[in-house]
């Protein structure tokens, strides 16, 4: 059996590694995919109500993934989870930068950039 056999085989895509790997690859492509687009909602609608969406469907979200039964429904839920998840970033540090000037922007910002 060859390499390109060994890649064809159905057992390798419903491996246990395999299904990780495409459930966290999903979130974090529509992570980077939609953080742009976000922040230009953030300016348009406000990060007020921005923030309040985002957090209420994040909390159903992973509600529903308590329910998940095959890796398909997961990594649909992953999808939904890294598009409201890219707009939180953006949304934050554009709050804080509402509340404090530019000079003084650091120090709040701090916990955000440390992780």
């Amino acid at each position: 059996m060859g390499r390109t056999a060994a890649i064809l085989e159905p057992s390798l895509l419903t491996s246990p590694i395999t299904i990780q790997s495409i459930v966290t690859l999903v979130f974090f492509v529509t992570y980077i995919v939609f953080q742009p687009p976000s922040t230009v909602i953030i300016r348009k609608i406000g990060p007020r109500i921005h923030l309040a969406l985002i957090t209420l469907l994040w909390g159903a979200i992973m509600i529903g993934m308590g329910f998940v039964k095959v890796w398909n429904q997961l990594a649909a839920l992953r999808i939904i989870l890294g598009i409201l998840e890219a707009g939180f970033f953006p949304s934050s540090i554009y709050l804080l930068s509402t509340w404090y000037t530019r000079c003084k922007l650091a120090s709040p910002f701090s916990p955000f950039a440390r992780g």
